[in-house]
């Protein structure tokens, strides 16, 4: 049941199956059942409830069309108020962890297994829309076990397969993370779940995967100096390969790009309180683009300017203290907006109370070790 209103959000193709009141409902019943399962009260919840509230009145003061962005602003504040919730659950018992996460592994075991069988389906049935996700709109293919997305690679043709996500690259970015950060937590079954998160990235074929997954293995061993120079190796590398095989020609550079481009348009004609306090959630919807940002920080630049901007990091950095974590949520942060998904609270709390036990663990055996190596 906790997991159920987190994948009816973005970024999955079921949003479009379960109608807004039902999926804010519950997703609110959620959170409020999870922030008051513990009674127990921290500075920390103090601060969090301070910097929430400034934010909410940030989105207020913003408000230019009513009750929509009411309830916009309301839905942005309880996607955090869900991975606060989720932090106190957590602490309150150490049991309800290896639950959460255990499910957390097993939800992408099941996308790698949908992933495969959606290309199977597609190649001896072709097409079957059980779910009315098909649109006229957006070129992908629908089967009953996941979406597909024809790509033509210079003479080649291939199909990328990720689950009901809109996206390939949002599903990449998971993969990602989860052979860096949350693979190794899984002890005995570390190179398991490495194994089938690679698979489920390269069936992705989003150049994302490759980056974020560069980007996290090269954070982790750059505190050693032969990790240093590997990773400087290896970008050189990458770099040569990118050029040789010209591979920027075949990703979507270009529209990232141009959205970069309007947004920093749109902020050069700003003032100062726009720049600080932002235009408020709904305005972007009446300049008449035909493309949003697609970048979690232009857009929350835009909608809330620079100070909503910090407080948002800061309460994340809070929840979840760990560079490794953070430094994915800066990475990710150019390419979509994860502070929206209730999927990213999901794995960022789950994954951040796990590496906190791990360090406790780990401070508790040194400690126990010391006397008896003196």
């Amino acid at each position: 049941m906790i997991f159920w209103p987190v994948i009816a959000y973005t970024p999955f193709f079921f949003t479009q199956w379960v109608s807004p009141p039902i999926r804010i409902g519950c997703f609110a019943l959620l959170s409020i059942y999870l922030f008051f399962s513990s009674k127990r009260y921290s500075k920390d919840d103090v601060g969090v409830l301070c910097l929430l509230i400034l934010l909410a009145t940030l989105l207020m003061l913003g408000n230019s069309s009513g009750m929509q962005d009411l309830i916009k602003s309301g839905n942005y504040c309880l996607t955090i108020f869900f991975g606060w919730g989720l932090s106190r659950h957590l602490k309150l018992s150490r049991d309800r962890l290896p639950i959460l996460l255990g499910l957390y592994v097993k939800f992408f075991y099941l996308i790698l297994i949908f992933s495969l069988l959606s290309l199977i389906y597609f190649f001896t049935l072709g097409e079957l829309d059980l779910f009315g996700f098909k649109s006229d709109v957006f070129a992908h293919l629908v089967t009953p076990f996941g979406i597909l997305f024809k790509r033509s690679v210079g003479d080649f043709v291939v199909y990328r397969s990720f689950f009901y996500f809109n996206e390939g690259a949002h599903l990449a970015i998971f993969y990602a993370v989860n052979i860096v950060v949350v693979a190794p937590l899984l002890k005995d079954k570390t190179v398991s779940f490495k194994r089938a998160n690679l698979l489920g990235g390269i069936l992705t074929m989003s150049m994302t995967f490759y980056v974020v997954l560069f980007v996290l293995y090269g954070t982790k061993k750059m505190l050693s100096i032969s990790g240093a120079i590997s990773v400087f190796i290896g970008t050189i590398f990458l770099i040569y390969l990118i050029q040789i095989f010209d591979v920027t020609s075949y990703l979507s550079t270009d529209d990232r790009i141009e959205r970069f481009v309007i947004f920093f348009n749109l902020m050069a004609e700003a003032n100062a309180t726009q720049l600080l306090f932002g235009h408020g959630v709904s305005f972007f919807q009446t300049l008449g683009f035909d493309k949003a940002f697609n970048s979690g920080f232009t857009l929350s630049i835009y909608e809330t300017g620079f100070v909503g901007l910090a407080i948002q990091m800061i309460i994340l950095f809070r929840l979840s203290p760990h560079f490794i974590l953070f430094v994915f949520f800066l990475l990710v942060s150019n390419i979509l907006d994860p502070i929206h998904q209730p999927l990213f609270w999901f794995l960022i709390i789950v994954t951040s109370q796990a590496l906190k036990n791990e360090s406790v663990a780990d401070t508790t055996i040194g400690s126990s070790k010391g006397p008896l190596l003196k």
